[in-house]
């Protein structure tokens, strides 16, 4: 089985916190995905302050206040050194845990992460070179956050589906097999016959 990936993993993809099966002693989540803690951490880091009083957070993509949303700028110099960080950090945070994710994620799951940290690198780039308002920007990142968090959840849903019809196959497989023994035990199950005379007649009795 593969990871339970719960929407957590919304967060890896574009910044927002939401909650993403390989079985072990502990069900993994995405939360065990080494890219989440490093993204979640950017918040901390200094270098994305001046993008934080324009979004709201690094990290989450659901902390932007009305007037950030109504926001008709676009970055300045400043501004534009740290996106293009920002873009340059998430990047590195996500390969930190390609190998997790290629481990314990369904296919689905990491397709539908892999295209929506592409969405967001791209929306990062157009707010860069000013094709997008800041206001625009925290639209389309809420858009993909929302969007991804829908599909994250597909395709977890799907996984476990897949995962309990095999493992309702392979239980039946084994009733079957079961039940094939405890046949072949009684078929091949040894025949005493116990016989009695009484006088001239002789009885006999088979178990």
């Amino acid at each position: 089985m593969k990871m339970a990936l719960v929407i957590l993993a919304a967060a890896a993809l574009t910044g927002c916190i939401q909650t993403a099966p390989q079985q072990q002693a502990r069900r993994l989540t995405s939360a065990d995905d080494p890219t989440m803690g490093c993204l979640l951490r950017m918040d901390g880091d200094q270098q994305f302050q001046p993008l934080i009083v324009r979004l709201g957070s690094v990290s989450y993509a659901n902390r932007a206040t009305i007037q950030m949303m109504a926001s008709k700028e676009r970055p300045t110099e400043d501004e534009k050194s740290a996106l293009s960080n920002w873009g340059l950090a998430r990047q590195a945070c996500i390969d930190q845990g390609r190998s997790f994710r290629a481990a314990n994620a369904p296919p689905a799951w990491t397709a539908a992460f892999t295209s929506s940290q592409n969405q967001l690198l791209q929306a990062i780039a157009a707010l860069y070179s000013g094709e997008l308002t800041y206001g625009q920007f925290i639209s389309e990142r809420q858009r993909i956050s929302d969007t991804a968090a829908r599909q994250l959840q597909e395709a977890s849903d799907a996984d476990v589906a897949r995962n309990n019809q095999q493992r309702q196959m392979e239980q039946a497989r084994s009733d079957a097999a079961i039940q094939m023994f405890l046949q072949n035990q009684q078929a091949n199950k040894p025949v005493n016959t116990t016989c009695n005379r009484f006088m001239n007649t002789v009885n006999c009795t088979t178990r």
